[in-house]
């Protein structure tokens, strides 16, 4: 019996490496010759507008402008894999409507970042499997199952186009080894945040309650136990597939640190800070005798975003100085919502404004245009940023760059790389509890307007090291060395 359990293993085994070696071969054969380099992004979400959208956008035009893109007289094309909402499915397929689609997504991308892309030089691949990558649908074990999604979505996009070079820039590490090994792809990355870190690990292990780890496992040993052992086989998984790449782009030092660690890829890995819109809002007036007793907060309405720790932190502003409530002083909560579940999040946030007595002080803006968002950022006085363990920050860094002072998490990016001195003077403050959030508004309201404004200039100098324009020419250095292929793996 277990003679013949052994040899229906090894032939089950020995059929998964000649079925692997197979589909390596076929796709290869499938991969255009017509002198055309294909270059792929993946991005499922490009239309959310959030920070990670930007670094796609930003990165596309920048090699769009690029002369060096182009300097070999070689043809090239870019194309995309993004995903599309339920109601939109009979769209895929359908030439026409994809087309529309595809207007309109650029049209939003014009809207929310002032950055535009000619539909005629990029190519989109729409995606209908999304569905197995969002959270809704692996409501246990999630790690593990959109990542295990996450390689369906990345089979049914190489099944549409098999690319000379990929580049999945949302973090779906487990689609890299799909297109470097099968498809025989270059591979490249950029990182805005590991799927898993030694900090989760930590808190699992300490018993500490967060969004993704709720009460009823922080208070259960046993769960606890278990969940520590699911997240360190899940964190050596995630090491594996990381390594395929060929090259590893992160968003931050704190980012750069924990995928040092988890990959093992030091030599093909550069830390990039991404774009952010200096060049508009530099142009804002400082003016901080004239700016208005607003407190702006800008991020999508995600869990981890903490926009309940905002409230609090205002109401506890009220309770220490109660004056401030009667002056109407305003939290004003920007972000974008990308589905139901984002909708629901923000009902409740209003309804929990109303509980702690503060929704006449609460004024929500929801999918603003970029030119509203420009006029939030010339009016308000102080900005606000909870999340915990931010991979970078780049709505903190639009902040300092249009003179908006701020106030962030102490942690991660905005500690280790944005709210830090320039040349001596204070560009922002950090918190961590409700109480240190109103303090520091509270600090930043009682100033002279000369101080305030000693702390946007040198905010704003600061900033000068998250532009565009800097963005662009790294990326276009790290992107032209991937398609020359002229990044190697190194033996681990």
């Amino acid at each position: 019996m277990i003679s013949l359990l052994l040899w229906l293993s090894l032939f089950i085994l020995l059929s998964v490496v000649i079925a692997l070696f197979g589909l390596r071969f076929w796709f290869s054969q499938r991969r255009s010759r017509d002198g055309i380099l294909t270059l792929a992004f993946f991005h499922p979400y490009c239309n959310d507008g959030g920070g990670g959208e930007r670094v796609l956008w930003e990165g596309i035009r920048s090699l769009l402008e690029e002369s060096e893109w182009r300097r070999e007289g070689k043809k090239r094309r870019i194309c995309l894999f993004t995903g599309v909402q339920d109601k939109d499915l009979d769209i895929v397929g359908d030439e026409t409507k994809e087309k529309l689609l595809a207007v309109d997504i650029l049209s939003k991308t014009k809207e929310r970042f002032n950055i535009e892309i000619p539909s005629n030089q990029i190519d989109f691949f729409f995606l209908k499997k999304r569905k197995w990558i969002e959270a809704s649908t692996w409501p246990r074990f999630t790690l593990l199952g959109q990542s295990l999604g996450s390689i369906v979505l990345g089979w049914e996009a190489l099944c549409l186009l098999n690319p000379d070079v990929f580049v999945d820039t949302m973090g779906y590490a487990f689609t890299l080894p799909i297109f470097s090994w099968i498809a025989k792809s270059r591979v490249g990355c950029y990182v805005h945040y590991p799927t898993i870190s030694s900090d989760m690990l930590k808190r699992v292990e300490n018993k500490v309650e967060a969004h993704n780890n709720n009460a009823s496992i922080s208070r259960n040993p046993i769960k606890s136990f278990l969940k520590l052992y699911y997240y360190r086989a899940f964190a050596w998984l995630y090491g594996i597939v990381g390594s395929f790449s060929d090259l590893v782009m992160t968003n931050s030092s704190w980012t750069m640190n924990h995928i040092s660690n988890l990959w093992k890829v030091n030599g093909r890995l550069y830390r990039l800070y991404p774009p952010c819109n200096t060049d508009k809002l530099e142009t804002i007036p400082l003016n901080s005798s004239k700016r208005e007793r607003i407190i702006l907060s800008i991020a999508q309405f995600r869990p981890e975003k903490n926009h309940s720790l905002q409230l609090q932190s205002l109401q506890t502003l009220f309770k220490q100085h109660p004056e401030y409530k009667k002056e109407g002083i305003k939290l004003v909560m920007i972000g974008s919502s990308r589905n139901k579940e984002d909708d629901q999040r923000i009902e409740k946030l209003r309804q929990e404004a109303q509980q702690l007595g503060i929704s006449e002080n609460v004024n929500f803006v929801i999918n603003a245009k970029f030119e509203e968002l420009v006029g939030w950022y010339s009016r308000a006085m102080i900005g606000l940023h909870t999340m915990t363990d931010e991979h970078f920050g780049i709505g903190v860094v639009e902040l300092m760059v249009a003179g908006v002072i701020p106030v962030a998490h102490n942690s991660a990016g905005p500690k280790l790389d944005i709210v830090i001195p320039f040349k001596g003077e204070k560009t922002g403050y950090l918190a961590q509890t409700a109480e240190e959030y109103a303090s520091s508004f509270h600090s930043i309201l009682v100033m002279d307007s000369s101080q305030r404004e000693a702390i946007q200039v040198a905010g704003r100098k600061s900033a000068s090291r998250f532009s565009d324009l800097l963005f662009g020419k790294e990326f276009n250095q790290h992107i032209s060395s991937l398609v020359r292929g002229e990044t190697e793996k190194k033996s681990q």
